[in-house]
């Protein structure tokens, strides 16, 4: 404090002690006056100059008091005054030595104001802060006083400083806000780049999207058209052709694309028929494979359509008719969008009769007449039935016929079939296979197959000459067939000397089938006549081609064999084509053996060839057939493959044909009739001789199409031991069949000689339903009709006899499947035209309220309303005939009326 206080006195220090003095005593004798005669005494008794102990001492003091009263502590709220006062003495003892008692006045002064103020609790507290706040507010002045006067130019400078950093501050908030300015300018045009940008990127994802759900629903209607196509026709046409393509060597059928005859028939846009023959096992096919691939690069879509079918003789669906016509417009339509929209209706409706010959000529004819160009490529279809092939062939007359321009039609098959061919398509080209052309291009393939069997020494010889020999005699001699020479070239490999060579070349067969004879010989001093014999016989009535495995089960399995031996399997079935020596080949497509040539099962099953065969190869197919049924039943019927055992019956079952027939073609289950079937071929390899037509019960329980072709064979006087009810069973299966209309209607009148029940009631297709109703469904000659009508009026029955339970009658149901000539039949028998079933329709009603078509709905309206029909007769919802006819047929429902009756229609 003194250090603080002593520079700053700025007067000389006598006069600065002679004011303060005076200034003190003027205070002390104004403090001593104000204080009563009790204060003063003791204000006398305190003044003395104080020490740092006496500052102690006094505030010990006070404490102590207001420890009596209960009060807060104020030592140390009032040491500092004390203190300062306490020095402020020393320093007025020093400078004021005239007045020495000063310093002590001053001490007594505050001495007594605060033991005064002691004794008042309430303002000593209040008192006591104060004075603690004296000695800080005088620093703080005195402080504060000396910065400003000694810093004073520092502040000036300072101040000066600060308005030239504000204005500096000015200035950059103004920069800092014209480049905010820009910057937020900038980022507008950032902003409105990235929300152009990210509009245009919506727009490309929109149109990305639009264009993935567009190619999403061309990828689902191609997927939609593929299947209704597949359901259309489910063959494969494609297998046939890669298997014709892996068969051919070399510049096999080269030739024939660079004949006159072809370049003219596959030039231009002028329609042609090109017809190739040869010999049989000459190589049509595999040229015919070549004739697709050369037609198929030059072809596109836009230049016009290309169909191609391969009739095989290991595939029995592939010799239909209908398969072939099903085939040719699955590929016409297939991957053109464009023609299948056009005709997507006309293919919905084929799907819902996808066998109907009708509809298929129709759609094909169609189909070809609005196509610019089409080329349509059959081959081997003498391989058909007669039936199929004359059905096939009649087909591509219609088209041909049309005189459709750019319809191309190339066909392949055998020298027998070139008339039929030739009255049914009349060819404008054609080409033989024994042609030049086709002798110099088969010399040429000769020569690679003996260089290329050489090249991989199968064929080993030791004189160079040799080669051109066998070269020349192969051609010499094959005659054309190019199976023959590969035949003969297995043999020649098989030689090991030159001479044994020349010794075959000299003792070649003359045919194929002297060859066939020569290769079943060698089986046969091999001890495999056994096996081959049964893949032969198994080979040929298989419904689809059979694996190696396949075959060497069937091998093992005997005819009522309880379980599968594997004892009996032949160790590597992969044998079989060894031993076959190359009469079964192996396709490498799919795996299956199969005959080298379709000749080759013709050569063992034909009645022509019975007498050629060698021994014991030859068989018949249909007998062969069931034996391969019997094959299969007794596999499936095996002990491994069942669940649990079944106990048998005590008594033998007794079988009854009829009602196995019946079951044949009910909805009964799978293992009942495997169960029959399996029993029947027990009683025929029983050795015991088998009862009279155990054959027939077999085939009844399979089809009914096989006991159609069963009772053919067979006749019907057979059937004179059978129960009336039985013979009905038998009559109401065979009806079923319509199309064995024309074999099996010797034997169907010859059943009803025999009599049966025109309304023996059976299953069909989960209704019951009469003989009676199903000669009239199925559309039979109208004789039959007739000698049925007949046999009921002649046993006193009636023709309007209720048919089931809704009532109907013969006539409701001719006249609702709208049948013009049963219409006819059972209304010259007496059928009551007016007669109503449970609904209280009549058979007009029943007419015009049939769905489909009217194709005869008038003529057959018109007979009955010539019989007395009602058209305003109503049902049971008091509906007329004309109420449910459309409004055209209620015109020329009205005319008929009034025809007949001879007056006019009132309303």
């Amino acid at each position: 404090m003194l250090a603080l206080l002593r520079p700053r006195s700025p007067l000389p220090p006598t006069a600065a002690a002679a004011t303060t003095t005076d200034a003190l005593d003027d205070a002390l004798r104004s403090f001593q006056d104000s204080l009563g005669p009790q204060q003063k005494t003791k204000f006398l008794i305190i003044k003395a100059v104080p020490d740092a102990h006496a500052v102690a001492e006094f505030t010990h003091q006070l404490d102590q008091e207001n420890a009596k009263r209960q009060s807060r502590c104020v030592s140390a709220r009032i040491s500092p005054l004390l203190e300062s006062i306490q020095q402020f003495s020393g320093i007025v003892e020093t400078f004021v030595s005239s007045h020495p008692q000063i310093a002590a006045l001053i001490w007594g002064s505050i001495k007594l104001v605060l033991q005064i103020a002691s004794n008042f609790t309430a303002y000593f507290d209040d008192l006591s802060g104060l004075l603690m706040t004296i000695g800080y507010a005088q620093l703080l002045r005195a402080v504060t006083g000396s910065f400003s006067s000694e810093f004073e130019p520092l502040l000036s400078r300072i101040s000066f400083c600060s308005d030239e950093v504000d204005q500096a501050i000015r200035l950059a908030e103004a920069n800092l806000n014209n480049f905010e300015r820009q910057l937020q300018s900038k980022e507008r045009d950032a902003a409105e780049r990235h929300r152009l940008g990210t509009i245009l990127h919506r727009k490309e994802q929109a149109r990305v999207e639009a264009d993935r759900i567009t190619q999403m629903q061309l990828e689902r209607r191609r997927i939609q058209q593929a299947s209704k196509l597949e359901q259309l026709c489910d063959h494969n046409h494609k297998i046939a052709y890669w298997r014709a393509r892996t068969q051919r060597h070399g510049s096999t059928g080269q030739w024939l694309t660079r004949t006159d005859q072809f370049v003219q028939w596959s030039v231009g846009d002028n329609s042609g028929v090109f017809w190739c023959t040869g010999k049989l096992g000459s190589g049509k096919t595999v040229m015919t494979g070549y004739i697709v691939q050369e037609m198929s690069a030059k072809s596109s879509p836009r230049t016009g359509k290309l169909a191609y079918f391969f009739c095989q003789h290991d595939n029995e669906a592939s010799l239909q008719a209908t398969t072939i016509l099903k085939s040719i417009i699955k590929q016409c339509l297939d991957q053109d969008e464009k023609l299948y929209d056009a005709n997507a209706l006309a293919i919905d409706a084929l799907l819902e009769s996808p066998n109907d010959l009708d509809g298929l000529e129709a759609f094909l004819s169609k189909l070809v007449s609005g196509l610019s160009r089409i080329v349509i490529i059959l081959d081997g279809i003498d391989e058909c039935s007669n039936k199929e092939m004359k059905t096939t062939l009649k087909s591509l007359r219609k088209l041909v016929l049309q005189k459709t321009s750019g319809l191309k039609l190339y066909l392949a098959g055998d020298e027998r079939i070139t008339d039929l061919i030739a009255s049914s398509l009349n060819p404008t080209h054609g080409m033989n296979t024994g042609c030049l052309e086709a002798r110099i291009d088969l010399q040429a393939l000769v020569r690679q197959l003996v260089a290329t069997k050489r090249q991989d020494e199968d064929l080993v010889i030791g004189d160079d000459h040799l080669h051109q020999e066998i070269v020349d005699v192969l051609c010499t001699a094959s005659q054309g067939m190019l199976l023959w020479i590969m035949f003969q070239l297995e043999e020649l490999c098989s030689r090991k000397t030159d001479e044994s060579i020349r010794t075959a070349l000299k003792n070649l067969p003359k045919d194929l089938f002297e060859t066939y004879n020569r290769l079943l010989t060698r089986i046969v001093e091999e001890g495999s006549m056994d096996v081959c014999k049964k893949v032969f016989r198994y080979m040929a009535v298989a419904k689809r081609p059979l694996t190696s495995e396949e075959l060497g089960e069937a091998i093992s399995i005997e005819p009522c064999q309880p379980y599968f031996m594997r004892e009996r399997m032949i160790n590597n079935p992969t044998n079989i084509i060894r031993w076959c020596h190359g009469l079964a080949v192996l396709d490498e497509l799919n795996e299956t053996l199969q005959f080298a040539h379709s000749s080759v099962r013709d050569f063992f099953c034909s009645l022509e060839t019975k007498h050629v065969v060698l021994h014991g190869f030859h068989f018949v197919r249909e007998q062969v057939d069931r034996e391969f049924g019997d094959i299969c039943v007794t596999y499936l019927s095996f002990n491994d493959f069942k669940q649990q055992l079944a106990k048998s019956p005590k008594q033998p079952l007794l079988l009854n044909p009829m009602v196995m027939a019946n079951q044949a073609l009910t909805s009964d289950t799978s293992s009942i009739l495997l169960q029959k079937a399996r029993e029947l071929i027990k009683k025929r390899h029983k050795s015991t001789p088998p009862g009279p037509r155990p054959w027939l019960e077999y085939l009844a329980s399979i089809s009914a199409g096989d006991l159609g072709s069963a009772l053919i064979l067979s006749g019907c006087s057979w059937m004179e031991d059978l129960t009336i009810s039985e013979r009905s069973s038998v009559f109401g299966m065979v009806i079923e069949e319509p199309y064995l209309r024309s074999e099996v209607a010797p034997v169907i009148f010859g059943i009803l000689s025999l009599e049966i029940d025109p309304f023996f009631l059976r299953e069909y297709q989960g209704e019951r339903t009469t003989i009676l109703e199903g000669i009239i469904r199925n559309n039979w000659d109208t004789s039959l009709l007739r000698e049925v009508c007949s046999m009921i009026l002649a046993s006193g029955g009636d023709l309007n006899r209720k048919l089931d339970d809704t009532g109907k009658s013969a006539l409701h149901v001719a006249a609702a499947l709208k049948r013009l000539g049963a219409v006819q039949v059972v209304l010259v028998n007496g059928a009551a035209v007016n007669a109503t079933d449970m609904y209280g329709q009549t058979a007009l009603h029943k007419l015009v309220l049939a769905p489909g078509d009217r194709t005869n709905v008038v003529e057959i309206a018109k007979q009955l309303i010539n019989n007395d029909a009602v058209i305003d007769a109503k049902d049971f919802e008091g509906k007329s005939v004309l109420d449910c006819a459309a409004d055209d047929l209620k015109v020329t429902l009205r005319r008929l009326y009034e025809d007949h009756h001879k007056f006019d229609f009132i309303e």
